[in-house]
């Protein structure tokens, strides 16, 4: 869960009362046991600033949004300063994802209890399956609420174990 307190506030910032929570997911143990803090966020390819990048090398969009996402309010070097170390984990929108989630996402499915390489690489193909389903669900469901209709929406935890489960029996 996203943890408050884990940077001090800015001097320099008067209405800055402690609140940044850099981490989405905040992991207390991760490499050589120094905690970790997790910073999900999508991008689209299609934004401004990154648009030309986009168009001639794939995965340019999360990779110039990571790097954003480091020296943002200097995020990257606080969490260092309080040891802690600080994974932008970025998509974009068409479901690819930057190299810091990719590497964090193979450190998890090698840390999960399997038999073999092999388990290992369909475990992340599951893993990255169940993000991308997870993602367009949540658009799609943005999309639905702005077009206000008038029946309730399910769940999304529901969508995504269906769309998961349906995956899984092909």
């Amino acid at each position: 869960m996203e943890r408050p307190g884990l940077l001090p506030p800015r001097l320099d910032w008067p209405s800055d009362t402690g609140l940044r929570r850099p981490a989405d997911i905040y992991i207390p143990m991760w490499s050589f046991g120094t905690p970790v803090a997790l910073d999900l966020a999508i991008t689209s390819p299609q934004r401004q600033s990154s648009i030309r990048a986009a168009s001639l090398q794939a995965g340019s969009a999360a990779k110039l949004y990571e790097e954003f996402k480091r020296g943002y309010q200097d995020t990257e070097a606080q969490c260092l300063a309080q040891r802690v170390e600080f994974l932008p984990l970025v998509a974009e929108s068409s479901s690819g994802w930057g190299k810091s989630a990719m590497k964090c996402f193979r450190k998890l499915t090698k840390m999960a209890k399997t038999d073999s390489v092999a388990d290992a690489e369909t475990s992340m193909g599951w893993l990255l399956q169940g993000l991308s389903v997870a993602m367009r669900s949540v658009a799609a469901r943005a999309v639905l609420k702005r077009a206000m209709l008038s029946a309730p929406l399910p769940p999304a935890g529901q969508v995504v174990a269906e769309g998961i489960l349906a995956a899984g029996t092909d």
